[in-house]
């Protein structure tokens, strides 16, 4: 995961006039999980593009990828405008955007498309904002012990989490 998450970052950054997004991995090097990637990828940059439009222009996006035997998760975490509490029940439905948004441009599709990546792989999305002060989102993975553990030679382990599920 932690490459993953560093070739994302690096990604995200190019476009930037100045390079705003910064990862904090508080996780193994070896340590790998079943997702689909392109979906992964999808949400994270939702989450980081809301991130960096809601920000003022001088302020770093923070993306903390951890996990440990049970789970693993990643954050994003600003310090922008926040989310209004009135606007929360129906952030993650389609076309919905917060009424603090002023002229900011956006579909109101970004968060829908966030939650439906976390369904798809049986993860949970936690919301924490205050207004003024910034939004952080948290996406949280759970190990399937019905996966089992690989492991290579030199003893390092790829952890078993949710698959995803298959599309009909």
């Amino acid at each position: 995961l932690k490459p993953l998450f560093e070739d994302m970052v690096r990604t995200i950054n190019l476009p930037l006039e100045r390079p705003r997004v910064v990862l904090r991995c508080e996780i193994a090097e070896d340590y790998g999980a079943a997702v689909n990637l392109v979906q992964l990828r999808s949400a994270l940059e939702n989450l980081v593009s809301n991130a960096v439009k809601y920000s003022p222009p001088k302020t770093d996006v923070i993306v903390t990828v951890g996990g440990n035997h049970l789970r693993w998760w990643f954050t994003v975490a600003d310090q922008g405008r926040g989310i209004p509490e009135g606007d929360r029940a129906k952030l993650f439905q389609p076309f919905h955007r917060a009424s603090n948004v002023g002229t900011v441009p956006g579909t109101g599709l970004g968060l829908a498309i966030v939650k439906r990546v976390a369904d798809h792989h049986g993860a949970t999305v936690e919301l924490k904002s205050e207004v003024g002060v910034g939004t952080m989102f948290r996406i949280d993975l759970q190990v399937d012990p019905t996966v089992g553990r690989s492991g290579d030679e030199g003893g390092s382990e790829v952890m078993p989490f949710v698959r995803p599920r298959q599309s009909p």
